[in-house]
């Protein structure tokens, strides 16, 4: 009879043990189940292939290890997990952010004890969910929500900025016109006048085609022939010193160029406000070739547009922040430049990357992909 029993007993774990490896395969959601010093027992291959890995390389890994090797924060949001679990048997939405080959992803993690195996102490099934395409929507539409009301604002307060505008464009042409034995350099500065005039003029207008997508104006653009004309016509300080390295193969984009334009400049400003005391900006375009992630053909080339600055830099716990709204480390400007800059490049169908060390300056790239 006892024997029986354990019989019973054994066929019952075996079940248990099929059930979840059969549970396991079947998964789309990563799945892994670890002993009480973390060794990983049993993975499935979604689990390995969210991460690149095989399952000959995390079965008898130590969990904890390898999320360290990947991203030590991990461990600390873990620690919390596991904590959790001790308290309620079980934890949800749990959210993990991590690097995955220059890219971020997120993953919603639950997890839960399992009794039913017996072990030298707690065994944790954790089931990990990528959910990095649902929160960039979920971020996309906050954004938009937010920018919709700038728009709002913007498309109010044109009126009143365009009026005085207007007033001092007519009043340095008249000047100009009727000061007939003016110096040079009374005429150098009637002429900044009216630059800065029609630039302010045309930052307007960006700013309100961007808050109503309809009336973007795509075309055709030579990425060098509109950078050169736009750094001839933006007026560094002195202080700044202008290095420019522009790839003769660097493909044509279709974008707005009013908006292309006011990215341009939102970078270049930032830049020059993170240099008070002077340095170097280097401006540089390029062709990229891009390679499918999933095959090895060749999948398309790219426009890269770089803006590097020498200046402060940009502390790493700030550079997911620095594209929100209203978010700003400095005294000047409101904190929508950098906002700006990133629905431009959106809205023409590109991307934007930030590279930067503190204390060692910035670089910003823009893609985007070449007319075929």
């Amino acid at each position: 009879m006892k024997d029986e029993f354990m019989s019973k007993q054994v066929v019952s774990k075996l079940q248990t043990i099929k059930f979840i490896e059969n549970l396991l395969s079947a998964s789309v959601d990563g799945i892994v189940v670890t002993d009480a010093n973390q060794e990983i027992i049993m993975v499935n291959k979604s689990f390995c292939s969210s991460f690149g890995l095989s399952n000959d390389d995390m079965i008898e890994t130590n969990l904890l290890g390898w999320l360290k090797r990947v991203d030590g924060n991990m461990v600390r949001t873990w620690f919390q997990l596991e904590k959790d679990l001790h308290t309620n048997n079980t934890c949800h939405d749990v959210e993990f952010k991590i690097i995955l080959q220059e890219r971020e992803a997120y993953f919603s993690v639950n997890a839960s004890l399992l009794d039913q195996i017996e072990c030298d102490g707690p065994v944790i099934l954790s089931i990990w969910r990528d959910v990095t395409k649902l929160k960039q929507i979920q971020d996309d539409l906050i954004r938009k929500e937010k920018f919709a009301v700038i728009g709002r604002v913007s498309g109010s307060i044109s009126h009143d900025i365009r009026h005085p505008l207007a007033t001092i464009k007519n009043s340095s042409y008249y000047l100009n016109t009727t000061l007939k034995d003016q110096d040079e350099k009374i005429k150098k500065h009637l002429k900044l006048i009216s630059d800065k005039v029609k630039q302010a003029d045309e930052m307007i207008e960006a700013l309100m085609r961007l808050s109503e997508t309809n009336e973007t104006k795509k075309e055709r653009i030579n990425i060098n022939e509109s950078l050169e004309q736009f750094l001839v016509e933006f007026s560094l300080p002195e202080h700044i010193n202008l290095k420019v390295e522009l790839d003769s193969e660097c493909p044509d984009i279709i974008a707005d160029h009013l908006l292309l334009r006011q990215a341009f400049s939102n970078i270049t400003l930032n830049a020059v406000h993170a240099m008070p005391d002077g340095g170097t900006l280097t401006v540089e375009t390029k062709r990229v070739r891009r390679r499918n992630e999933k095959e090895s053909d060749l999948k398309e080339d790219f426009a890269e547009i770089s803006f590097t600055d020498t200046g402060s830099g940009i502390k790493k716990e700030n550079i997911d922040k620095i594209f929100e709204p209203f978010f700003t480390t400095g005294s000047k400007g409101m904190g929508l430049g950098l906002l700006i800059v990133k629905d431009i490049v959106a809205s023409n169908h590109g991307s934007i990357t930030v590279e930067s060390e503190e204390g060692k300056g910035a670089s910003f790239a823009f893609n985007f992909p070449e007319i075929l």
